[in-house]
């Protein structure tokens, strides 16, 4: 099977297959469950809060929130990817089209750049996506309001930001992912309201790379809050971010 093989504190790690195993969003608690597994030897859970909830979802609403989903399923995946770098990947609930692979492949192999030279690995056509002839991503057209999500890290871009929609006419709130202090702060300075998403990473990925049991190094964060940021537009009703 042309295994990639992985050497973590002297140990060979050889893994087959990392399985993309399901989605699923609850509209009364507002949680995103997104659950992965590698080989038959661990499966992983990783969970969004959405604030807010219940939340009241028209048809086509749920179906765009469906398809986003589906995609961010596949972006936060490669925190437990890079863990084990297993040789195949097996899409169980989700398939993508020929475009959404290619991009997918691309955004794991440009985003695991730091990842690749810290472990010392040519990720270079190791990553393939499988895509499925029958897949579809129908476009929904929603009318949103004309309103704005303004994503806070707690540093000057976000302040700058804020600070220029002020001055226009466009209103909008503040949203992160957690709110340690400097993120808090510079909301409630902010005056402008906000919403904070809670991101749970699976203990037992912690676990393992405490124990130097699997590999370490960045993913693209940045890129995967996005797709979280693209829900909250659809959620709570902003036609920006």
């Amino acid at each position: 099977y042309n295994l990639i093989v992985t050497i973590v504190k002297g140990k060979i790690i050889l893994c087959k297959f990392f399985y993309y195993k399901s989605v699923n969003f609850s509209e009364e608690t507002g949680v995103l469950t997104c659950s992965y597994g590698v080989d038959e030897k661990y499966t992983f859970t990783e969970r969004i809060t959405f604030p807010n909830a219940p939340f009241v979802l028209s048809p086509k609403k749920k179906k765009a929130l469906n398809q986003i989903f589906a995609l961010a399923h596949i972006a936060l995946g490669i925190s437990y990817y890079k863990a084990f770098l297993p040789e195949e990947i097996v899409l169980k609930q989700n398939a993508l089209t020929e475009s959404e692979a290619r991009f997918f492949e691309q955004f794991y192999l440009q985003g695991l750049g730091e990842f690749a030279v810290r472990n010392k690995l040519n990720l270079q056509g190791k990553i393939k996506f499988p895509v499925s002839k029958t897949a579809n991503r129908e476009a929904v057209h929603l009318n949103l309001p004309y309103n704005a999500l303004i994503p806070v890290g707690g540093g000057k871009d976000s302040c700058l930001t804020i600070e220029l929609l002020k001055q226009t006419d466009l209103p909008a709130m503040t949203i992160a992912i957690h709110d340690p202090r400097p993120i808090r702060e510079c909301m409630d300075a902010s005056g402008l309201g906000d919403i904070v998403l809670k991101r749970e990473i699976d203990p037992q990925l912690m676990v393992l790379n405490k124990e130097g049991k699997v590999l370490n190094g960045h993913v693209p964060i940045t890129g995967i809050l996005a797709f979280l940021l693209w829900a909250s537009a659809v959620l709570y009703d902003k036609k920006y971010v």
